[in-house]
């Protein structure tokens, strides 16, 4: 095969021809590989967002179930309270002193009353030192010492239109006083 020598200068050769596919189907290759390229960092940049707000979700449900378990714990507990301290006022309130003058005090208390001091003598005394917000309310303890105790010897020793005041009454001793029907 003979060889074949062109002695022209390069600008005066003749060029080979440009074939047009191989170059359409190499910009098209690379235009997909770039809109591939962009579409997957689209892709990864999105799904690290999704996961922020996954998690940012997931938390907050979290934090709300931890306070749902919270106010259910709260509302068992008011009402094991409630119910615990209805039974203790129903303990109070169904029990009897150990003595029957303090039951009757007792059941002798109007709002306003504030004891400070019970003394008892052995001849059957009693002696009683309150607190009081009207003169009133110190004559309506007064009454009612007289209608549950049934004795005629109550007397009210002083009685200022508030403050202090102090009562004493005889022939307690020996005296049951029936329990309250309530």
């Amino acid at each position: 095969m003979p060889m074949q020598v062109n002695l022209l200068p390069t600008q005066f050769r003749p060029q080979p021809q440009v074939r047009v596919w191989p170059v359409v189907l190499t910009v098209v290759l690379m235009v997909n590989l770039l809109l591939t390229g962009t579409y997957w960092l689209t892709l990864f940049l999105d799904l690290g967002s999704t996961r922020n707000q996954q998690q940012s979700l997931e938390s907050e449900i979290a934090n709300i179930e931890r306070r749902i378990e919270e106010a259910h714990w709260r509302a068992d507990l008011k009402t094991a309270v409630e119910r615990k301290s209805k039974f203790i006022s129903d303990q109070i309130v169904d029990s009897v002193l150990w003595s029957p003058a303090l039951t009757t005090i007792e059941q002798s208390l109007i709002p306003g009353v504030v004891l400070t001091s019970i003394g008892f003598s052995g001849e059957g005394s009693i002696s009683i030192t309150a607190t009081v917000d009207s003169i009133k309310t110190a004559v309506d303890f007064w009454a009612s010492l007289q209608t549950r105790t049934g004795l005629e010897g109550i007397w009210l020793n002083n009685a200022p239109a508030e403050g202090s005041i102090g009562i004493g009454f005889t022939g307690w001793y020996g005296r049951e006083v029936p329990a309250d029907d309530e």
